[in-house]
């Protein structure tokens, strides 16, 4: 992947960069985000969600690869149509490798059985 870019949502909409919350001093610990002084002075920097935005070699061609990192409840068409080149907001495919980890193997199968399976799942609140 050549290029990660941190993406925030506000009142317009998704917009490339993190979000940013000044903050003087630590204020404890944020799920997403980092502490730190960064382009806009010292506060909460998100750090999430982001794309991963390559190429993928298709023999004489190349064909686009975006991967978004992020929270699979915050991935919307909203999100996929602003940050990667499908403008339509579909995808192929989520992985969710937190849900995957706190699911003992033995129950890998079953979980397999109650999974959508769409050539372009809609987004929903399942994996």
């Amino acid at each position: 992947m050549k290029s990660k870019v941190l993406l925030s949502k506000d009142e317009q909409g998704w917009r490339e960069g993190p979000s940013f919350r000044p903050a003087a001093q630590f204020e404890g610990a944020r799920h997403g985000q980092a502490y730190k002084t960064g382009d806009r002075g010292l506060g909460y920097y998100s750090e999430r969600p982001a794309v991963w935005r390559g190429k993928v070699n298709l023999g004489k061609r190349h064909a686009p690869l975006h991967l978004i990192e992020g929270d699979m409840l915050e991935v919307t068409p909203e999100l996929v149509a602003a940050a990667t080149f499908v403008t339509d907001g579909r995808f192929d495919l989520i992985y969710d490798c937190d849900a995957l980890v706190s699911l003992p193997p033995e129950s890998w199968k079953q979980r397999e059985s109650w999974q959508p399976s769409r050539q372009h799942a809609e987004p929903s609140r399942c994996i």
